[in-house]
């Protein structure tokens, strides 16, 4: 991305996604490993537990994997 691609908002969302970065994070392919167990409790509507959440601060910063995440609670909702 080029300073010249930034306009305020893309900048905005930007300086966002840099103040919920932590030290130590789950990135994509570690999600994989757990993302399974907390879309099926997500479906089922059981409350969300202590270590799901570096799953859920994952799915907040990363556009990819949340819509995958909506894709499989959606399916797994049919069934």
């Amino acid at each position: 991305m080029k300073p010249s691609d930034l306009n305020e908002q893309k900048l905005s969302t930007l300086v966002e996604l840099i103040r919920l970065t932590k030290s130590e994070e789950m990135n994509c392919e570690d999600l994989l490993d757990h993302v399974a167990g907390y879309a099926d409790a997500f479906a089922k509507g059981l409350p969300v537990q202590p270590e799901s959440e570096p799953v859920q601060h994952h799915l907040s910063i990363c556009p990819e994997c949340l819509e995958e995440f909506q894709a499989l609670v959606e399916v797994l909702r049919q069934h």
